[in-house]
Protein backbone atom coordinates (compact mmCIF):
# COMPACT_ATOMS: atom_id res chain seq x y z
CA UNK A 1 0.00 0.00 0.00
CA UNK A 2 2.86 2.39 0.84
CA UNK A 3 4.50 1.70 -2.52
CA UNK A 4 1.27 2.51 -4.39
CA UNK A 5 0.92 5.81 -2.51
CA UNK A 6 4.52 6.72 -3.26
CA UNK A 7 3.90 6.40 -6.97
CA UNK A 8 0.47 8.10 -7.00
CA UNK A 9 0.59 11.16 -9.24
CA UNK A 10 -1.00 13.15 -6.38
CA UNK A 11 1.65 12.14 -3.80
CA UNK A 12 4.56 14.46 -3.03
CA UNK A 13 7.98 13.13 -2.06
CA UNK A 14 11.63 13.96 -2.61
CA UNK A 15 13.48 13.03 -5.79
CA UNK A 16 16.00 10.92 -3.83
CA UNK A 17 13.20 8.92 -2.15
CA UNK A 18 11.48 8.42 -5.50
CA UNK A 19 14.63 7.09 -7.13
CA UNK A 20 15.21 4.69 -4.23
CA UNK A 21 11.69 3.29 -4.51
CA UNK A 22 12.01 2.98 -8.30
CA UNK A 23 15.24 1.00 -7.87
CA UNK A 24 13.57 -1.41 -5.42
CA UNK A 25 10.66 -1.82 -7.80
CA UNK A 26 12.98 -2.88 -10.62
CA UNK A 27 14.63 -5.50 -8.42
CA UNK A 28 11.53 -7.15 -6.99
CA UNK A 29 8.86 -6.76 -9.67
CA UNK A 30 9.21 -7.81 -13.32
CA UNK A 31 8.28 -4.95 -15.67
CA UNK A 32 5.36 -3.31 -13.77
CA UNK A 33 3.59 -0.17 -15.02
CA UNK A 34 2.80 2.35 -12.25
CA UNK A 35 1.51 5.84 -12.93
CA UNK A 36 3.46 7.18 -15.91
CA UNK A 37 6.50 4.86 -15.72
CA UNK A 38 7.24 1.47 -17.25
CA UNK A 39 10.10 -0.51 -15.74
CA UNK A 40 12.32 -3.07 -17.51
CA UNK A 41 15.11 -5.15 -16.01
CA UNK A 42 17.51 -6.30 -18.76
CA UNK A 43 20.79 -8.23 -18.80
CA UNK A 44 23.78 -6.49 -20.37
CA UNK A 45 23.41 -6.85 -24.17
CA UNK A 46 19.71 -7.59 -23.62
CA UNK A 47 16.96 -6.38 -25.98
CA UNK A 48 13.44 -5.06 -25.30
CA UNK A 49 10.74 -3.45 -27.47
CA UNK A 50 8.24 -1.06 -25.86
CA UNK A 51 5.17 0.16 -27.82
CA UNK A 52 2.52 2.72 -26.86
CA UNK A 53 -1.22 2.22 -27.23
CA UNK A 54 -2.04 3.85 -30.59
CA UNK A 55 -5.85 3.65 -30.17
CA UNK A 56 -5.91 7.35 -29.24
CA UNK A 57 -4.86 8.19 -32.81
CA UNK A 58 -8.15 6.68 -34.13
CA UNK A 59 -6.73 4.60 -36.92
CA UNK A 60 -3.98 7.04 -37.87
CA UNK A 61 -0.28 6.72 -37.14
CA UNK A 62 1.96 8.97 -35.04
CA UNK A 63 4.11 11.27 -37.15
CA UNK A 64 6.28 12.97 -34.52
CA UNK A 65 8.47 11.69 -31.68
CA UNK A 66 10.13 14.03 -29.20
CA UNK A 67 12.58 13.30 -26.39
CA UNK A 68 11.23 14.85 -23.17
CA UNK A 69 13.99 13.91 -20.70
CA UNK A 70 17.74 13.44 -20.84
CA UNK A 71 19.37 10.04 -20.49
CA UNK A 72 21.10 9.58 -17.15
CA UNK A 73 24.08 7.88 -18.82
CA UNK A 74 25.57 8.28 -22.28
CA UNK A 75 26.46 4.60 -22.70
CA UNK A 76 24.20 2.61 -20.34
CA UNK A 77 21.63 1.87 -23.05
CA UNK A 78 20.94 2.71 -26.66
CA UNK A 79 17.62 2.76 -28.45
CA UNK A 80 15.93 3.40 -31.78
CA UNK A 81 12.43 4.80 -32.35
CA UNK A 82 9.88 3.54 -34.90
CA UNK A 83 7.62 6.61 -35.04
CA UNK A 84 4.73 5.22 -37.11
CA UNK A 85 4.55 2.02 -35.06
CA UNK A 86 4.86 3.94 -31.79
CA UNK A 87 7.65 1.63 -30.61
CA UNK A 88 11.06 1.98 -28.93
CA UNK A 89 13.72 -0.73 -29.42
CA UNK A 90 16.06 -0.83 -26.41
CA UNK A 91 19.51 -2.49 -26.21
CA UNK A 92 21.43 -2.52 -22.91
CA UNK A 93 25.20 -2.01 -22.98
CA UNK A 94 28.06 -1.10 -20.60
CA UNK A 95 27.92 -2.03 -16.91
CA UNK A 96 25.01 -2.70 -14.53
CA UNK A 97 22.99 0.38 -13.60
CA UNK A 98 19.87 2.40 -14.47
CA UNK A 99 18.86 4.74 -17.27
CA UNK A 100 15.77 6.67 -18.41
CA UNK A 101 13.94 7.08 -21.73
CA UNK A 102 11.10 9.62 -22.24
CA UNK A 103 9.45 9.90 -25.68
CA UNK A 104 6.22 11.73 -26.69
CA UNK A 105 4.53 10.32 -29.81
CA UNK A 106 2.20 12.90 -31.49
CA UNK A 107 0.22 13.49 -34.65
CA UNK A 108 1.21 16.29 -37.03
CA UNK A 109 -0.71 19.13 -35.32
CA UNK A 110 0.08 17.80 -31.80
CA UNK A 111 -3.61 17.54 -30.96
CA UNK A 112 -3.09 13.92 -29.90
CA UNK A 113 0.00 12.74 -27.98
CA UNK A 114 0.89 9.60 -26.05
CA UNK A 115 3.92 9.40 -23.73
CA UNK A 116 6.38 6.57 -23.17
CA UNK A 117 8.33 7.08 -19.93
CA UNK A 118 10.66 4.17 -19.25
CA UNK A 119 13.22 3.28 -16.60
CA UNK A 120 15.67 0.51 -17.56
CA UNK A 121 17.77 -1.39 -15.03
CA UNK A 122 20.67 -3.41 -16.47
CA UNK A 123 22.38 -6.26 -14.66
CA UNK A 124 25.28 -8.64 -15.22
CA UNK A 125 23.74 -12.00 -16.05
CA UNK A 126 25.53 -15.27 -15.21
CA UNK A 127 27.26 -17.00 -18.10
CA UNK A 128 26.52 -20.70 -18.57
CA UNK A 129 28.98 -21.37 -21.40
CA UNK A 130 32.25 -19.86 -22.63
CA UNK A 131 34.16 -20.83 -25.76
CA UNK A 132 36.95 -19.66 -28.03
CA UNK A 133 36.83 -20.12 -31.79
CA UNK A 134 38.84 -18.84 -34.71
CA UNK A 135 37.64 -16.36 -37.31
CA UNK A 136 35.56 -18.19 -39.94
CA UNK A 137 34.98 -21.20 -37.68
CA UNK A 138 31.58 -22.43 -36.42
CA UNK A 139 31.14 -23.94 -32.97
CA UNK A 140 28.14 -25.35 -31.16
CA UNK A 141 26.86 -26.04 -27.67
CA UNK A 142 24.16 -28.67 -27.21
CA UNK A 143 22.11 -30.16 -24.37
CA UNK A 144 20.77 -26.73 -23.46
CA UNK A 145 19.60 -26.62 -19.84
CA UNK A 146 17.17 -23.99 -18.56
CA UNK A 147 17.26 -24.45 -14.75
CA UNK A 148 14.11 -22.44 -13.96
CA UNK A 149 11.82 -24.43 -16.28
CA UNK A 150 9.93 -27.46 -14.94
CA UNK A 151 7.84 -28.29 -18.01
CA UNK A 152 8.57 -29.34 -21.59
CA UNK A 153 10.48 -26.67 -23.55
CA UNK A 154 8.33 -25.61 -26.51
CA UNK A 155 10.12 -22.48 -27.77
CA UNK A 156 13.75 -21.29 -27.81
CA UNK A 157 14.91 -18.05 -29.40
CA UNK A 158 18.01 -15.84 -29.43
CA UNK A 159 17.05 -12.48 -27.88
CA UNK A 160 20.25 -10.48 -27.35
CA UNK A 161 20.77 -7.57 -29.69
CA UNK A 162 24.46 -8.40 -30.16
CA UNK A 163 27.29 -6.19 -31.39
CA UNK A 164 27.32 -3.85 -34.40
CA UNK A 165 28.99 -4.95 -36.61
CA UNK A 166 28.39 -8.53 -35.45
CA UNK A 167 31.25 -10.60 -34.03
CA UNK A 168 29.29 -13.87 -33.88
CA UNK A 169 26.26 -15.04 -35.85
CA UNK A 170 24.06 -16.98 -33.42
CA UNK A 171 21.61 -19.64 -34.67
CA UNK A 172 19.27 -21.99 -32.77
CA UNK A 173 19.20 -25.49 -34.28
CA UNK A 174 15.86 -26.71 -35.71
CA UNK A 175 15.44 -29.23 -32.87
CA UNK A 176 15.87 -26.41 -30.27
CA UNK A 177 18.65 -28.37 -28.52
CA UNK A 178 21.79 -26.59 -29.77
CA UNK A 179 23.12 -23.06 -30.20
CA UNK A 180 25.46 -22.58 -33.18
CA UNK A 181 27.91 -19.68 -33.33
CA UNK A 182 29.99 -18.58 -36.32
CA UNK A 183 32.90 -16.18 -35.88
CA UNK A 184 32.47 -13.36 -38.45
CA UNK A 185 34.74 -10.76 -36.78
CA UNK A 186 37.53 -10.84 -34.19
CA UNK A 187 36.51 -9.91 -30.63
CA UNK A 188 34.29 -10.89 -27.68
CA UNK A 189 30.59 -11.62 -28.19
CA UNK A 190 27.77 -12.31 -25.74
CA UNK A 191 24.57 -14.14 -26.67
CA UNK A 192 21.49 -15.21 -24.78
CA UNK A 193 18.64 -17.66 -25.32
CA UNK A 194 15.13 -17.31 -23.95
CA UNK A 195 13.04 -20.45 -23.56
CA UNK A 196 9.38 -21.08 -22.70
CA UNK A 197 7.90 -24.33 -21.42
CA UNK A 198 4.40 -25.74 -21.71
CA UNK A 199 3.57 -24.27 -18.28
CA UNK A 200 4.07 -20.76 -19.65
CA UNK A 201 7.28 -20.21 -17.63
CA UNK A 202 10.27 -18.32 -19.12
CA UNK A 203 14.02 -18.66 -18.49
CA UNK A 204 17.17 -17.17 -20.03
CA UNK A 205 20.73 -18.51 -20.32
CA UNK A 206 23.83 -16.64 -21.52
CA UNK A 207 26.89 -17.42 -23.62
CA UNK A 208 30.27 -15.77 -24.20
CA UNK A 209 32.41 -16.52 -27.25
CA UNK A 210 35.85 -15.09 -28.07
CA UNK A 211 36.68 -15.00 -31.80
CA UNK A 212 40.42 -14.99 -32.51
CA UNK A 213 42.68 -14.88 -35.53
CA UNK A 214 45.06 -17.79 -35.89
CA UNK A 215 48.52 -16.51 -35.00
CA UNK A 216 51.28 -17.43 -37.47
CA UNK A 217 54.14 -19.30 -35.85
CA UNK A 218 57.57 -17.92 -36.70
CA UNK A 219 60.56 -20.24 -36.42
CA UNK A 220 63.88 -18.41 -36.63
CA UNK A 221 67.21 -20.22 -36.71
CA UNK A 222 70.86 -19.66 -37.50
CA UNK A 223 72.54 -22.59 -39.19
CA UNK A 224 76.16 -22.94 -40.17
CA UNK A 225 76.99 -23.52 -43.80
CA UNK A 226 76.82 -27.23 -44.71
CA UNK A 227 74.69 -28.26 -41.70
CA UNK A 228 71.31 -30.06 -41.78
CA UNK A 229 68.85 -29.51 -38.91
CA UNK A 230 65.21 -30.30 -38.12
CA UNK A 231 62.97 -27.42 -36.97
CA UNK A 232 59.67 -28.56 -35.44
CA UNK A 233 56.55 -26.42 -35.11
CA UNK A 234 54.19 -26.21 -32.13
CA UNK A 235 50.61 -27.49 -32.10
CA UNK A 236 48.61 -25.85 -34.89
CA UNK A 237 45.60 -23.71 -33.97
CA UNK A 238 43.18 -25.90 -35.90
CA UNK A 239 40.06 -27.61 -34.58
CA UNK A 240 39.33 -29.89 -37.55
CA UNK A 241 41.35 -32.54 -39.35
CA UNK A 242 44.31 -31.05 -41.22
CA UNK A 243 46.41 -32.19 -44.16
CA UNK A 244 49.90 -31.61 -45.53
CA UNK A 245 51.03 -27.98 -45.75
CA UNK A 246 51.23 -25.94 -48.93
CA UNK A 247 54.32 -23.77 -49.42
CA UNK A 248 53.15 -20.39 -50.66
CA UNK A 249 56.21 -18.17 -50.37
CA UNK A 250 59.95 -18.61 -50.77
CA UNK A 251 62.57 -15.88 -50.58
CA UNK A 252 66.27 -16.58 -50.89
CA UNK A 253 68.14 -19.80 -51.66
CA UNK A 254 70.59 -19.97 -48.79
CA UNK A 255 68.71 -23.02 -47.43
CA UNK A 256 66.39 -25.69 -48.80
CA UNK A 257 63.39 -26.86 -46.76
CA UNK A 258 61.44 -30.15 -46.81
CA UNK A 259 58.44 -30.90 -44.56
CA UNK A 260 58.45 -34.23 -42.68
CA UNK A 261 54.78 -35.20 -42.19
CA UNK A 262 55.37 -37.96 -39.67
CA UNK A 263 57.43 -35.75 -37.35
CA UNK A 264 55.70 -32.34 -37.75
CA UNK A 265 59.13 -30.91 -38.53
CA UNK A 266 60.95 -29.12 -41.33
CA UNK A 267 64.27 -30.51 -42.57
CA UNK A 268 66.57 -27.55 -43.31
CA UNK A 269 69.76 -27.90 -45.34
CA UNK A 270 72.14 -24.91 -45.12
CA UNK A 271 73.59 -24.39 -48.59
CA UNK A 272 75.40 -21.04 -48.78
CA UNK A 273 75.76 -18.02 -46.46
CA UNK A 274 72.71 -15.79 -46.64
CA UNK A 275 69.04 -15.88 -45.68
CA UNK A 276 65.98 -17.92 -46.63
CA UNK A 277 62.34 -17.24 -45.78
CA UNK A 278 59.65 -19.88 -46.31
CA UNK A 279 55.90 -19.88 -45.53
CA UNK A 280 53.73 -22.98 -45.16
CA UNK A 281 49.93 -22.99 -44.78
CA UNK A 282 48.01 -25.79 -43.00
CA UNK A 283 44.21 -25.91 -43.49
CA UNK A 284 41.76 -28.19 -41.68
CA UNK A 285 38.47 -29.79 -42.70
CA UNK A 286 36.50 -26.76 -41.41
CA UNK A 287 38.32 -24.33 -43.68
CA UNK A 288 40.38 -22.72 -40.89
CA UNK A 289 44.04 -22.20 -41.77
CA UNK A 290 47.21 -21.69 -39.74
CA UNK A 291 50.64 -20.59 -40.93
CA UNK A 292 54.19 -21.57 -40.06
CA UNK A 293 57.00 -19.26 -41.19
CA UNK A 294 60.68 -20.18 -41.32
CA UNK A 295 63.35 -17.47 -41.15
CA UNK A 296 66.71 -19.17 -41.71
CA UNK A 297 70.08 -17.44 -41.54
CA UNK A 298 72.98 -19.47 -42.94
CA UNK A 299 76.30 -18.38 -41.43
CA UNK A 300 79.71 -18.75 -42.98
CA UNK A 301 82.10 -20.90 -41.03
CA UNK A 302 83.32 -18.05 -38.82
CA UNK A 303 82.01 -16.69 -35.53
CA UNK A 304 79.99 -13.47 -35.63
CA UNK A 305 78.34 -11.70 -32.71
CA UNK A 306 74.63 -12.11 -33.28
CA UNK A 307 72.00 -11.03 -30.72
CA UNK A 308 70.04 -13.90 -29.25
CA UNK A 309 66.63 -12.73 -28.02
CA UNK A 310 64.56 -15.20 -26.00
CA UNK A 311 60.78 -15.70 -26.00
CA UNK A 312 58.95 -13.95 -23.13
CA UNK A 313 55.58 -13.99 -21.38
CA UNK A 314 54.06 -11.13 -19.37
CA UNK A 315 50.82 -10.11 -17.68
CA UNK A 316 49.26 -6.74 -18.57
CA UNK A 317 46.41 -4.86 -16.88
CA UNK A 318 43.62 -3.09 -18.75
CA UNK A 319 43.43 0.65 -18.18
CA UNK A 320 47.14 1.36 -17.80
CA UNK A 321 50.44 1.38 -19.69
CA UNK A 322 52.45 -1.79 -18.95
CA UNK A 323 56.26 -1.80 -19.24
CA UNK A 324 57.65 -5.10 -20.57
CA UNK A 325 61.41 -5.58 -20.15
CA UNK A 326 61.78 -8.10 -22.97
CA UNK A 327 65.58 -7.96 -23.22
CA UNK A 328 66.27 -8.89 -19.59
CA UNK A 329 66.75 -12.57 -20.52
CA UNK A 330 68.39 -12.03 -23.93
CA UNK A 331 71.99 -12.82 -24.86
CA UNK A 332 74.39 -10.42 -26.64
CA UNK A 333 71.92 -7.51 -26.79
CA UNK A 334 74.07 -4.94 -24.97
CA UNK A 335 75.26 -3.25 -28.18
CA UNK A 336 72.16 -3.42 -30.34
CA UNK A 337 71.74 -0.83 -33.07
CA UNK A 338 68.01 -1.31 -33.68
CA UNK A 339 65.01 -2.60 -31.74
CA UNK A 340 61.46 -2.82 -33.09
CA UNK A 341 58.18 -4.74 -33.12
CA UNK A 342 57.92 -6.68 -36.35
CA UNK A 343 55.00 -5.34 -38.48
CA UNK A 344 52.42 -7.61 -40.10
CA UNK A 345 53.80 -6.84 -43.56
CA UNK A 346 57.12 -8.41 -42.54
CA UNK A 347 55.72 -11.48 -40.80
CA UNK A 348 54.66 -9.92 -37.50
CA UNK A 349 51.79 -11.47 -35.54
CA UNK A 350 50.46 -8.55 -33.51
CA UNK A 351 49.60 -6.98 -31.29
CA UNK A 352 45.88 -7.26 -32.10
CA UNK A 353 44.41 -6.63 -28.61
CA UNK A 354 46.37 -3.50 -27.72
CA UNK A 355 48.98 -0.95 -28.81
CA UNK A 356 52.74 -1.10 -28.30
CA UNK A 357 55.74 1.27 -28.41
CA UNK A 358 59.34 -0.01 -28.60
CA UNK A 359 62.03 1.83 -26.58
CA UNK A 360 65.56 1.06 -27.82
CA UNK A 361 67.18 3.03 -24.95
CA UNK A 362 66.30 0.31 -22.42
CA UNK A 363 65.21 -2.44 -24.81
CA UNK A 364 61.65 -2.54 -23.45
CA UNK A 365 58.06 -2.31 -24.68
CA UNK A 366 55.21 -0.07 -23.53
CA UNK A 367 52.00 -2.05 -23.99
CA UNK A 368 48.43 -0.78 -23.45
CA UNK A 369 45.57 -3.32 -23.86
CA UNK A 370 42.22 -2.46 -25.42
CA UNK A 371 39.43 -1.79 -22.92
CA UNK A 372 37.47 -4.90 -24.03
CA UNK A 373 40.43 -7.32 -24.05
CA UNK A 374 39.90 -8.86 -20.60
CA UNK A 375 41.26 -12.41 -20.23
CA UNK A 376 42.63 -12.45 -23.78
CA UNK A 377 46.18 -13.44 -24.77
CA UNK A 378 47.96 -11.05 -27.14
CA UNK A 379 51.22 -11.74 -28.97
CA UNK A 380 53.91 -9.99 -30.95
CA UNK A 381 57.37 -10.51 -32.38
CA UNK A 382 60.22 -8.11 -31.64
CA UNK A 383 63.50 -7.85 -33.49
CA UNK A 384 66.94 -6.78 -32.24
CA UNK A 385 69.92 -6.11 -34.50
CA UNK A 386 73.64 -5.46 -34.28
CA UNK A 387 74.37 -3.78 -37.61
CA UNK A 388 72.97 -6.24 -40.20
CA UNK A 389 72.88 -9.22 -37.80
CA UNK A 390 69.34 -9.56 -36.46
CA UNK A 391 67.21 -12.04 -34.60
CA UNK A 392 63.63 -12.17 -33.33
CA UNK A 393 61.65 -13.51 -30.38
CA UNK A 394 57.97 -13.94 -29.53
CA UNK A 395 56.18 -12.24 -26.63
CA UNK A 396 52.92 -13.60 -25.13
CA UNK A 397 50.86 -11.11 -23.09
CA UNK A 398 48.07 -12.27 -20.77
CA UNK A 399 45.54 -9.46 -20.28
CA UNK A 400 43.78 -9.17 -16.93
CA UNK A 401 41.07 -6.99 -15.42
CA UNK A 402 37.93 -7.24 -13.31
CA UNK A 403 37.35 -8.16 -9.68
CA UNK A 404 40.76 -9.65 -8.89
CA UNK A 405 41.62 -11.63 -5.79
CA UNK A 406 43.94 -9.64 -3.51
CA UNK A 407 47.27 -11.09 -2.33
CA UNK A 408 47.39 -13.91 -4.90
CA UNK A 409 50.38 -14.57 -7.17
CA UNK A 410 50.02 -17.10 -9.99
CA UNK A 411 53.36 -18.01 -11.55
CA UNK A 412 52.86 -17.83 -15.30
CA UNK A 413 55.14 -20.72 -16.22
CA UNK A 414 56.28 -24.16 -15.06
CA UNK A 415 58.16 -27.10 -16.59
CA UNK A 416 57.13 -30.62 -15.49
CA UNK A 417 60.10 -32.33 -17.15
CA UNK A 418 61.41 -34.38 -14.24
CA UNK A 419 64.45 -32.25 -13.41
CA UNK A 420 63.09 -31.38 -9.96
CA UNK A 421 62.82 -27.66 -10.72
CA UNK A 422 59.55 -25.77 -11.17
CA UNK A 423 57.65 -29.05 -11.66
CA UNK A 424 54.14 -27.90 -10.68
CA UNK A 425 51.80 -24.97 -11.19
CA UNK A 426 52.51 -22.79 -8.15
CA UNK A 427 50.13 -20.21 -6.67
CA UNK A 428 51.23 -18.10 -3.72
CA UNK A 429 48.69 -16.94 -1.14
CA UNK A 430 46.32 -19.95 -1.27
CA UNK A 431 46.28 -20.24 2.52
CA UNK A 432 44.39 -16.93 2.73
CA UNK A 433 41.39 -18.45 0.91
CA UNK A 434 40.48 -21.85 2.45
CA UNK A 435 37.26 -22.14 0.38
CA UNK A 436 38.89 -21.47 -2.98
CA UNK A 437 38.52 -23.45 -6.22
CA UNK A 438 40.68 -23.65 -9.35
CA UNK A 439 39.69 -24.61 -12.92
CA UNK A 440 42.13 -24.92 -15.85
CA UNK A 441 41.25 -24.89 -19.56
CA UNK A 442 43.21 -25.58 -22.74
CA UNK A 443 43.19 -23.05 -25.58
CA UNK A 444 40.06 -24.68 -27.06
CA UNK A 445 38.14 -23.90 -23.85
CA UNK A 446 38.03 -27.56 -22.72
CA UNK A 447 38.35 -28.09 -18.98
CA UNK A 448 41.50 -30.11 -18.19
CA UNK A 449 41.70 -29.74 -14.39
CA UNK A 450 39.48 -28.79 -11.44
CA UNK A 451 40.22 -28.70 -7.75
CA UNK A 452 38.85 -27.34 -4.50
CA UNK A 453 41.55 -26.44 -1.95
CA UNK A 454 44.35 -26.65 -4.54
CA UNK A 455 47.66 -27.91 -3.08
CA UNK A 456 50.12 -26.59 -5.72
CA UNK A 457 50.47 -30.12 -7.08
CA UNK A 458 49.26 -30.02 -10.73
CA UNK A 459 51.94 -31.47 -13.04
CA UNK A 460 50.26 -30.79 -16.36
CA UNK A 461 48.29 -34.04 -16.64
CA UNK A 462 44.74 -35.01 -17.54
CA UNK A 463 43.36 -38.43 -16.59
CA UNK A 464 46.90 -39.58 -15.85
CA UNK A 465 48.36 -38.56 -19.22
CA UNK A 466 50.75 -35.67 -19.89
CA UNK A 467 49.20 -32.69 -21.65
CA UNK A 468 51.12 -30.97 -24.48
CA UNK A 469 53.16 -27.90 -23.72
CA UNK A 470 51.61 -24.56 -24.56
CA UNK A 471 49.28 -21.90 -23.17
CA UNK A 472 46.53 -22.81 -20.66
CA UNK A 473 43.98 -20.59 -18.95
CA UNK A 474 42.99 -20.55 -15.28
CA UNK A 475 39.97 -19.32 -13.30
CA UNK A 476 40.53 -18.94 -9.55
CA UNK A 477 37.53 -18.36 -7.27
CA UNK A 478 38.32 -17.30 -3.71
CA UNK A 479 35.00 -18.64 -2.39
CA UNK A 480 34.02 -15.16 -1.24
CA UNK A 481 32.72 -13.66 -4.49
CA UNK A 482 35.97 -12.55 -6.17
CA UNK A 483 37.91 -14.29 -8.91
CA UNK A 484 41.15 -14.04 -10.85
CA UNK A 485 41.64 -15.33 -14.38
CA UNK A 486 44.61 -15.40 -16.68
CA UNK A 487 47.00 -17.67 -18.49
CA UNK A 488 50.01 -19.89 -17.81
CA UNK A 489 52.59 -21.47 -20.09
CA UNK A 490 53.66 -25.10 -19.59
CA UNK A 491 57.06 -25.95 -21.06
CA UNK A 492 58.23 -29.52 -21.23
Amino acid sequence: MALEIAFSKHARFSKALAESILFLAVIFIANPVWGQYTFYSLPIHGFQTHCIDTDAFRGNKPSLAEITCEKVSQDQITYTVDVEAGCINIISYAAPGRDTICIDFCNADRSVCESANIIVSTYEAPTTMRDEIYYGMTGQHCSLIFPDLTGQVIEVREICGGEIPPIVNWTVSPNKKCILYEGVNVGNSRGCLEAQDDNGMMDTIFFEVVVKNTVPELISAQVEEGQMVNLCHEDLELAGVGGSPVEFCTEGDAASVVYLDTENCFEVSANTPGSSYNCFVFCDSQGVCDTVELDIMVLARMDLTVPQPQDDSFTALVGQTNFLNVCSNDVDTENITSFRVLPFAEGGIGPYAGSVVANMENCSLEYEPLSNACDMVDSLIYEVCIEDRCDQAKVLIGIECGNQVEGLLVRNGFSPNGDGKNETLWIEGLEEYPDHSLVLYNRWGTEVYEASDYQNDWRGTWQGADLPEGVYYYLFNDGEGAHTSGWIYMNR
